[in-house]
């Protein structure tokens, strides 16, 4: 067999999803000619689609070398590059190929994506856009467009992103999470539902999952985890006494390495009313996702196993659900489900200013909740952040950064009632929140992301007199009390 019998019968196995043979054949021709331009490419490619991404990316930077202009290389590269999360060099990639083949939306589309990806929310919109301009029927531009209209603050575009992606192509599941995720940000619950619910069809729990809990009348021990860093404690009883109530096996303190003595001596204080351990958390050098897993080593350490149930609560969130936390695990065991979301909801003061928070078991002071009697949805709809968060999740799942993804664990369905009884009550904006987002915007190792969400809030204060400006639609009043 020649080498050019060899790429036609490798090419053609490629073509009919073969790909493992197609490899053989693909890297027996390397041996022999390893500046065949085709199959670098090619090879490259197929290692890229079996999710192979770093090995993807020696063959086709040797296609690249071979073939410079080779724009379908080049971004197949840069999606190789996003899949490790290299996305400042996906960017330069995709720019390129767009710059050889200006014509083709997938590159556009994918330089969208990467963009997105760096926080260029603008940019990215303008190759979306562009991507459609070629391909009107392109539903991935549409999502990738919603995505990224969604972090400029083009809410109602991007909800009708994702409703043309979905027309478009029926039962897309990365529209239905998108449109689902945007409807239950701005507190439409009823409407995200149902497109959750769909998802849900569409990725089913796991059998093994679901025949986790089978059998079982009591759940699994239950764990409270926190993590406290430097700056006022004042909710901190608050916070214990909110928790204790839930009856956990154990409540864990994590508590950051630069946390003042001051601040130690008043945990230590607590401890003497509510029972917890703490542990210590590495706050310079450590990522977020180091830290969780830091928080995951505590509880084991302090005798949970991977089927024990962790309440993940920050200090400034108070929990509420539909039911007590050992009858829904019960419920969720009985499912399969390992995980269970709820979203923000933010306090704020009646004249939306922010005031000091009261102190605990002052009989002569007002209640937190007196202090803060009105919920709205500042987070989803000021700060065009992520509101859905983990409340509680199984020790064996791993948990994403600022805790808004339990492995690979959708945020539906639900256990028990509806999506907008579980409610993480957000007791962030206080006399502090102002001086604590400014120490973040001056704090090395803070993503850009939250940075800008930080910067888009204190100028959106500034404008409104430092208040928060309840007559504002986006701050629309939807609960009172808890």
């Amino acid at each position: 067999m020649t080498i050019d019998e060899a790429y036609r019968l490798a090419t053609e196995l490629h073509r009919s999803g073969r790909a493992a043979e197609a490899e053989q054949f693909y890297r027996k021709i390397l041996f022999l000619q390893p500046d065949h331009a085709d199959v670098n490419a090619n090879l490259g490619m197929s290692l890229l689609s079996a999710g192979r991404a770093e090995e993807a990316i020696i063959f086709l930077q040797r296609a690249i070398s071979l073939r410079p202009r080779d724009a379908n290389s080049i971004q197949n590269l840069g999606v190789a590059l996003l899949q490790l999360n290299r996305n400042e060099e996906a960017v330069e990639n995709f720019r390129v190929a767009v710059s050889i083949s200006g014509s083709d939306a997938r590159f556009h589309n994918n330089l969208g994506i990467a963009l997105g990806r760096v926080y260029r929310f603008d940019e990215a919109v303008e190759h979306h856009r562009r991507a459609l301009a070629l391909s009107p029927d392109f539903a991935k531009a549409y999502v990738g467009l919603g995505a990224a209209l969604w972090n400029c603050g083009t809410i109602d575009e991007a909800i009708e992103c994702d409703r043309r992606a979905l027309a478009l192509q029926p039962g897309f599941d990365l529209a239905l999470a998108n449109l689902a995720e945007s409807l239950a940000n701005i507190g439409r619950f009823d409407e995200a539902e149902t497109y959750y619910r769909q998802l849900a069809a569409l990725r089913p729990v796991p059998t093994a999952a679901r025949n986790a809990g089978t059998g079982r009348t009591q759940p699994d021990e239950i764990f409270v985890v926190c993590s406290i860093r430097n700056g006022g404690l004042d909710l901190l009883p608050h916070w214990l006494d909110h928790y204790s109530k839930f009856n956990p096996d154990r409540i864990l303190l994590g508590v950051f390495d630069d946390v003042s003595p001051e601040a130690r001596a008043e945990i230590d204080h607590f401890s003497g009313q509510w029972q917890f351990k703490t542990f210590r958390l590495t706050w310079v050098g450590t990522s977020e996702l180091e830290q969780q897993e830091q928080c995951r080593a505590a509880c084991r350490a302090a005798g949970a196993t991977d089927r024990t149930w962790v309440i993940y609560a920050d200090l400034d969130e108070l929990h509420e659900y539909p039911l007590p936390p050992p009858q829904l695990i019960t419920h969720a065991e009985s499912l399969g489900v390992e995980a269970i979301y709820g979203w923000l909801l933010d306090r704020v003061a009646a004249d939306g200013s922010l005031p000091k928070i009261p102190s605990f078991g002052d009989s002569t002071s007002a209640s937190l909740w007196d202090v803060f009697p009105l919920g709205c949805r500042l987070t989803g709809i000021v700060l065009r952040s992520a509101s859905r968060k983990v409340m509680m999740a199984r020790l064996h799942l791993p948990i994403g950064a600022g805790h808004h993804a339990a492995g690979n664990v959708l945020p539906h369905p639900i256990p028990y009632g509806r999506i907008s009884q579980y409610v993480l009550h957000h007791f962030k904006w206080h006399q502090d929140a102002v001086a604590r987002l400014q120490w973040g915007l001056n704090h090395a190792g803070r993503n850009p992301l939250w940075q800008s969400e930080s910067r888009r809030f204190l100028s959106w204060l500034d404008a409104n007199g430092g208040k928060i400006n309840l007559n504002d639609a986006s701050t629309a009043i939807v609960r009172r009390g808890l």
